[in-house]
């Protein structure tokens, strides 16, 4: 196993925050000494930002990991808080690659994005907790191909 795509819900509650962020950074921690080299996010917010920051830390850490952002179009955080950009461009500029799917929004452009990190991952680490959205869309169509599937939701305190 050597790649690794994130999937997981924007909206967050502060004690979901913090208990993915930690669940991520064993995970992503564990997968590494298991082989794991790439990992693929989406660039969100919510849960994509905490798995980006979890693989930087690791290879902050000396991992000899690569961060790969597949993003669905340039300005996707037009709308966003001040906070939330500025954290977005930090990660974006620590990111070993990224790539956009279209240069505007377009319908359709997210389920695009997502199912190119399922193609590209041979492990799917999500954050799962509703049975409905673009999370269950990924995990769906990753459980269909056959791809391994770790869902922290499923591993945290509620």
């Amino acid at each position: 196993m050597r790649t690794v795509g994130f999937t997981g819900h924007r909206s967050l509650s502060p004690e979901e925050t913090l208990q993915a962020a930690e669940a991520l950074h064993n995970t992503v921690d564990l997968l590494i000494s298991m082989g794991a080299t790439d990992f693929y996010a989406g660039g969100a917010l919510g849960f994509d930002t905490l798995a980006a920051r979890a693989v930087l830390a690791a290879k902050n850490a000396g991992a000899d990991v690569h961060l790969h952002l597949l993003l669905p179009f340039p300005g996707q955080d037009r709308r966003w808080g001040r906070g939330d950009k500025a954290m977005y461009r930090s990660i974006l500029e620590s990111a070993d690659s990224y790539e956009y799917f279209c240069e505007k929004y377009l319908p359709g452009i997210y389920h695009l994005r997502d199912r190119a990190i399922v193609e590209r991952s041979e492990t799917i680490v999500a954050f799962l907790s509703r049975k409905s959205g673009g999370t269950a869309y990924t995990v769906d169509l990753a459980d269909s191909l056959g791809k391994e599937i770790i869902n922290l939701a499923d591993k945290i305190q509620r």
